[in-house]
């Protein structure tokens, strides 16, 4: 079983071109205690810092300018095949209008869709199946 020191001290990125989502995320994950957070808004640096850091879970927007979410999905599968990306939009027009975040997760490139989605539960039940499993 893996401790809840152990999720909380996970390496977590956050990637997203809006610097207030950047915010808001990391905001979240520490106020609920997550303590090892790095983010970008930059897509084009996932995979390098990804290569440097080896994060556990990685939250990417999917709607980013020059390079969106899928593509930085693509590259990130040169590094590493088997680790998790939350998709997450926040972007009203694409949204079924019940709910301020779609999201998808990707384990190997494969999608799985929760069009509404607790952020904070996403990541403890990720994590929590990336360092036990």
């Amino acid at each position: 079983m893996v401790s809840p020191a152990e999720i909380l001290g996970a390496r977590i990125l956050v990637v997203d071109d809006q610097h207030a989502n950047v915010s808001l995320l990391e905001g979240m994950l520490r106020i609920a205690g997550y303590t090892s957070i790095d983010s970008t808004t930059n897509p084009n640096e996932v995979c390098e810092l990804h290569r440097q850091n080896r994060y556990c879970l990685i939250l990417l927007d999917l709607q980013m300018p020059g390079m969106d979410g899928f593509q930085v999905m693509e590259g990130l599968k040169e590094v590493e095949r088997d680790g998790y990306c939350l998709l997450y939009t926040s972007n009203p027009l694409s949204t079924t209008g019940t709910a301020p975040l779609k999201a998808s997760f990707a384990r190997r490139g494969k999608l799985k869709h929760a069009p509404r989605l607790n952020v904070l539960a996403f990541c403890r039940d990720m994590l929590q199946l990336v360092l036990y499993g």
